[in-house]
């Protein structure tokens, strides 16, 4: 019976094939141990047809060790993400360091398992301030376009939104052009820059109104009560509402404002990042929702993009077309 029970043993485990895995290290800029990065495996020579592998991330422990199972052979490419620290996720090939590229193992039924040691490379930061030069306010939301210099076709962007005009955002370790876009602005287009890998480059930037904004209220500080319409009042989600449902289908309300012949929702998602629920790096959330101005009703409904933050608020326009005063930003958080 022993025997006829270790037989059985063998068998299934024959017929499990055997279990490919990789192991390594992760280091920062300075060469130290790094714990808490994401570490991903692409599969590289897949097909449009190969199911993905059932394991292809996780994250590095106190001492700066992963491990990563998987389900099947292949060529396999080692993705590092710390944004937070600074380290822009490999998988934006737009960041890649040329000089230190992700490494890359092949895993087979003779050799399942490999090791390897990801170095990373700190991104620089380009940081400033949008500011209009009519009123000298700061420009609450702006759109940076940046591209390779020697490859106008790799390109990232990025909106940027912030009451006080500040802006910051990660740099290629390539020279790259930049162009900046704000609805109510004249574009701006800078000389070719560079930003070295882990340092600060700050910009001041300086927007011109288009002339047909020119006499036109467009920040909050420039609105004049009795003039302007008061923000509406928002009724639903409350701010900070938690939702475990899915579809994500979403409806905000709002009570009605004398004077408003329609009204406009503003709508953001915000990064997923573990252990909080706060809304980091907001960006529109536009390109998958009904129009959000023009509103003759005073509730919006729309899906939600993922399991992540969000946040919302809305405002009035009169029979002028003039924009009233915005409500405060609810967030939201959807878990799934």
């Amino acid at each position: 019976m022993a025997f006829l029970i270790f037989a059985l043993t063998l068998f299934a485990s024959l017929q499990a094939g055997p279990s490919y895995s990789i192991t390594g290290e992760v280091r920062d800029s300075e060469g130290k141990l790094a714990c808490g990065v994401g570490v991903g495996a692409q599969q590289i020579d897949a097909t449009p047809t190969t199911p993905r592998p059932t394991s292809r991330g996780t994250v590095s422990d106190a001492s700066g060790r992963f491990v990563i199972k998987l389900d099947r052979a292949g060529k396999y490419r080692l993705i590092y993400n710390d944004e937070q620290h600074g380290y822009v996720p490999q998988y934006l090939p737009f960041f890649r360091d040329p000089n230190n590229p992700p490494p890359q193992v092949v895993l087979t039924s003779e050799a399942p398992t490999a090791q390897v040691s990801i170095s990373m490379s700190k991104n620089g930061v380009l940081s400033g301030q949008a500011i209009d030069t009519q009123t000298q306010l700061p420009i609450d939301h702006v759109t940076l376009f940046m591209c390779h210099a020697d490859n106008r076709s790799a390109c990232w962007n990025i909106s940027s939104k912030s009451a006080d005009g500040n802006f910051s955002l990660p740099a290629p370790f390539v020279p790259f052009t930049l162009r900046i876009v704000s609805t109510e602005y004249e574009d701006w287009s800078g000389p070719q820059m560079s930003v070295l890998a882990g340092t600060n480059t700050p910009l001041r930037l300086l927007m011109k109104r288009k002339a047909e904004a020119v006499n036109r209220a467009i920040s909050e500080a420039e609105k004049r009560a009795g003039i302007n319409l008061p923000a509406p009042k928002q009724m639903s989600p409350d701010d900070n509402q938690i939702f475990d449902i899915y579809p994500r289908v979403t409806k905000l309300e709002w009570e009605a404002i004398d004077g408003a012949v329609s009204y406009s929702v503003e709508v953001d998602f915000c990064e997923f990042r573990r252990n909080t629920h706060k809304c980091i790096n907001p960006q529109p959330l536009i390109t998958v929702i009904p129009p959000t101005s023009n509103l003759t009703k005073t509730s919006y409904e729309f899906r939600f993009i993922g399991a992540q933050p969000g946040r919302w608020r809305v405002w009035g326009v009169d029979k002028e077309g003039r924009e009233g005063f915005k409500s405060g930003w609810r967030t939201f958080v959807y878990l799934r």
